[in-house]
């Protein structure tokens, strides 16, 4: 079903409902451990940011999740970079 929704945000082109889908459906893939697939819709979660204001507790919380994707890939270095981007707008 959030393909579905992502079908249709896409089709009225409302960026900032796709990236909460895109990172929506990279977390289903976070918990089934299929960490590439997940890291792929986070970055694109961010992709459709670019041109958006997204309130800060979505924003700290699409860095969280990216964060411990890379930490899942043992790629440390954007694991850290991400969780403190996180950690620091949530402050």
């Amino acid at each position: 079903e959030l393909f579905i929704s992502l079908k249709t945000y896409k089709h009225f082109n409302n960026k900032e409902r796709i990236a909460y889908t895109y990172s929506k459906i990279g977390t289903i893939y976070q918990l089934q451990n299929k960490n590439e697939e997940a890291k792929t819709f986070l970055l694109n979660t961010f992709m459709y940011l670019k041109n958006v204001s997204p309130n800060e507790y979505d924003l700290a919380h699409y860095y969280l999740i990216i964060g411990n994707i890379y930490t899942n890939l043992s790629e440390f270095k954007q694991a850290d970079n991400n969780l403190h981007s996180g950690l620091a707008i949530a402050e």
